[in-house]
C-alpha cells in the first residue's frame, strides 16, 4: 500500500490508503473535500459550508459508508468530471440530498449563482 498525507477535520498525518480508497480516486477525493468543507477550520471553502452550518450526515464519515451510497462517479460522455452536488443547498450532505452531476449543471445550483440570477432581474 500506499503512503500519503491525509488530512481529515483539520489533522494531519501520515497513513496508509486504504484499497477502498486507491481503488475509487475519485469518490474518495470527492468525500475527503465535503469533509473539509464541512469540518476543518483552515480550508478555503470552510466559510461556504461549516460556518453555515453545513455538516455531514453521521454515517457518511466513514469513507465506505460514503462510497456504498454514493458509489464512483462515473461519467459515460467522459467529457466532464462529476462532482458531488447536494440537492438542496439548505440541507446536510446525505444520501437522500446528494447525487452525482457535472460540473455545468452544479454551477447552476450554487447559491451564488441564485443571488445573481435574482439580483439580474431588479
Amino acid at each position: 500500500m500506499r503512503t500519503r498525507n491525509y488530512t481529515q477535520l483539520g489533522r494531519k498525518s501520515k497513513r496508509t490508503a486504504s484499497k477502498l480508497e486507491i481503488a475509487n480516486p475519485l469518490a474518495y477525493q470527492s468525500w475527503r473535500a465535503m469533509n473539509r468543507r464541512c469540518y476543518d477550520k483552515n480550508y478555503h471553502s470552510y466559510k461556504y459550508y461549516g460556518e453555515k452550518g453545513i455538516k455531514v450526515c453521521p454515517s457518511w464519515k466513514v469513507f465506505s459508508n460514503f462510497l456504498q451510497d454514493m458509489g464512483e462517479p462515473i461519467n459515460f460522455t467522459g467529457k466532464q468530471r462529476l462532482t458531488l452536488n447536494r440537492k438542496n443547498n439548505l440541507k446536510y450532505y446525505s444520501k437522500e440530498n446528494c447525487e452525482w452531476t457535472s460540473s455545468i449543471i452544479q454551477n447552476n445550483t450554487r447559491s451564488i449563482s441564485k443571488i445573481r440570477s435574482k439580483n439580474a432581474f431588479v
